[in-house]
């Protein structure tokens, strides 16, 4: 989820509608009550950080197993301020090049 608070963030605002979307869709997906909490008080910490350890080789499960789904709900939570700015745009792509997305599946 931190990902995507790093995405909604990338255009230098993470604005309180992404993070209520955000922290709405853990819920929904069943993330435990310490991850709500940690999504409450998170502060964005920019793309850099987010892809270092964010990558293909680095084994993370989300990535590797819901490249797709990633980049979707990151338009999607990007977007929840009902602004989809060009360089959280640029965010969603760099994560999904960085997962070992090419730009057609981003863009799809």
């Amino acid at each position: 989820m931190t990902a995507l608070m790093e995405v909604a963030a990338a255009d230098g605002v993470l604005s309180e509608a992404e993070r209520r979307w955000i922290i709405g869709f853990a819920n929904a997906t069943g993330a435990p009550q310490v991850v709500l909490d940690q999504l409450q008080n998170y502060q964005a910490k920019g793309m850099d950080e987010l892809l270092k350890v964010f990558h293909i080789e680095s084994g993370h499960v989300h990535g590797k197993y819901a490249l797709l789904s990633l980049i979707y709900d990151g338009f999607r939570a990007a977007g929840a301020d009902e602004e989809l700015h060009p360089k959280e745009v640029e965010a969603i792509y760099a994560l999904g090049k960085t997962l070992g997305a090419d730009a057609k599946q981003i863009k799809q």
